[in-house]
């Protein structure tokens, strides 16, 4: 029993679409962990946000 199954679910609430969010071995090995990975996600798609309101 594991809780990883190498992929990770991108769920758009707003539209109901489902996809693979890309994440690439060097990052997987880096931010070990559920929760290190998810500020990853996190700050990654803030900073995508940010940048583009600029």
């Amino acid at each position: 029993m594991f809780g990883y199954t190498g992929k990770i679910a991108r769920i758009s609430l707003s539209n109901g679409v489902i996809d693979d969010y890309p994440i690439s071995d060097k990052d997987r090995e880096i931010f070990l962990g559920g929760k290190t990975s998810a500020a990853k996600i996190i700050l990654n798609i803030r900073s995508t946000e940010v940048s583009r309101r600029k």
